[in-house]
């Protein structure tokens, strides 16, 4: 599904799966975040919700919308929720330690994923998360055995190693740009 508009240059690669997809992405830009919505990408997403909560902040309302689909990545929304082992200090202590977002932000956040997690069984799209992650799901899963509001249909299953092609790399402080944005601006981080 191309997807166009927002004055961004385009793919123009015929092989290229996300042809017509804006090259570079921010999530402080409002344009950008709804087309972010638009892509209805899992994947899209999972790199969306990262520059915000590692980077960028999320001034857009991004994190709550994403923690509302149900078409959100399982693996996505276990990072969403252990990040910063916000979701184990929320559930357990009544707040959270917040640095790009705003406190409230990530506690609605946490309170939608627990919400989604009783509603839906969210699938996996072959994404995976550095090594440390599993075990922070797993200590994750310890600390919160006994807590009904843990999000444990999120929770319960192992990450999966990488599967998935993604179409935007976080190429730096939340830079979202496509796989072919690195082969004609940036082909040294290929190389």
């Amino acid at each position: 599904m191309a997807l166009f508009g927002f004055g961004r240059k385009k793919a123009k690669d015929s092989n290229d799966r996300w042809v017509g997809w804006p090259e570079t992405l921010d999530v402080r830009d409002s344009d950008d975040v709804n087309w972010i919505k638009q892509s209805n990408d899992p994947l899209v997403w999972h790199a969306a919700a990262f520059a915000c909560l590692i980077f960028r902040g999320d001034e857009h309302g991004l994190m709550a919308w994403l923690a509302r689909q149900p078409s959100l990545d399982r693996v996505t929304a276990a990072a969403m929720f252990m990040h910063g082992s916000n979701g184990v200090r929320y559930l357990t202590k009544g707040h959270v330690e917040a640095v790009r977002m705003k406190p409230t932000q990530v506690q609605e956040m946490i309170d939608l994923l627990c919400d989604l997690s009783e509603t839906h069984v969210l699938t996996d799209n072959g994404i995976d998360m550095a090594s440390g992650w599993e075990a922070e799901r797993a200590e994750t899963i310890a600390a919160l055995a006994d807590n009904p509001r843990a999000p444990m249909r999120i929770l319960e299953r192992p990450i999966d190693q990488q599967t998935a092609a993604m179409p935007y790399t976080d190429i730096g402080e939340g830079e979202l740009v496509s796989e072919k944005f690195i082969r004609e601006n940036m082909p040294f981080l290929r190389d």
